[in-house]
């Protein structure tokens, strides 16, 4: 699997403190199956040698699991209309960026700001919006999304912990077409923002098929890295009455 979205950088934004969770963390990103890692940061201005530094100082110990590492950010919303600096992608072939609007309001003008950047060359892969959103945001949410903005989960949201109306939400823009691709924003090697990216794969293919599973976990990854437009799920329409009485 490829996870694009994991905080791994030590010592930086609300990563690992230590050198040693991150080597902890990759330790079980490998038990997990994975094989590239978007190792980022929440962005910063200035903060662009401070990541890949701390990304290089954990190259050789990916190298050992067979782990490729890519330095990138995490930027908000508000950060697509401060920042002068280039953005970093979540790979070298890639001029896909990762946004959290880091708010559960998106403003009207969202659309024109993120055509601007589409315009230009540049991607977006939305952050776990089943965490900020609730099933009100779901016409905005479709707009975006035919405007090939990308929508991605995170793993822990498919889990028996997360709380009910993340879980819902999840499955409900699973449902819906909107979000295609799962990460596993993990922060630390243990509690609530562990590592469980494997976990996740196991409640989707339970549910879903293996064969959804493996697009979302595994082959949609790899598209978006190769600046190709996730797939479709086969999955069946979302019941009415949940439309409206979940979330």
């Amino acid at each position: 699997m490829k996870d694009l979205h994991c905080h791994l950088p030590f010592g930086i934004s609300d990563g690992p403190p230590e050198i040693s969770e991150s080597l902890e963390m990759l330790r079980i990103a490998a038990d997990n199956g994975v094989s590239y890692i978007n190792a980022v940061a929440h962005y910063a201005p200035d903060s662009r040698s401070p990541v890949e530094h701390a990304v290089d100082s954990l190259r050789e110990a990916a190298a050992r699991y067979n782990i490729t590492l890519h330095a990138g950010f995490e930027y908000t919303f508000m950060d697509l209309l401060e920042s002068q600096e280039p953005f970093l992608t979540i790979g070298d072939s890639s001029s896909s960026i990762l946004v959290d609007f880091n708010t559960d309001t998106i403003p009207s003008f969202a659309p024109m700001r993120f055509y601007e950047i589409m315009s230009k060359g540049t991607r977006i892969i939305l952050v776990h919006p089943e965490i900020l959103f609730t099933r009100h945001a779901i016409p905005m949410l479709t707009r975006l999304a035919d405007m090939r903005v990308a929508f991605m989960l995170n793993a822990a949201s498919f889990l028996p912990e997360a709380l009910p109306p993340v879980r819902n939400m999840a499955h409900r823009l699973l449902r819906s077409g909107i979000a295609k691709l799962v990460a596993s924003d993990a922060h630390a090697a243990a509690g609530p923002r562990r590592y469980v990216l494997q976990e996740a794969r196991k409640a989707v293919s339970i549910q879903y098929g293996e064969e959804n599973a493996r697009i979302l976990f595994e082959v949609n990854p790899d598209r978006v890295l190769q600046n190709l437009s996730p797939y479709d799920l086969n999955l069946p329409e979302e019941p009415f009455w949940k439309r409206w009485f979940s979330c």
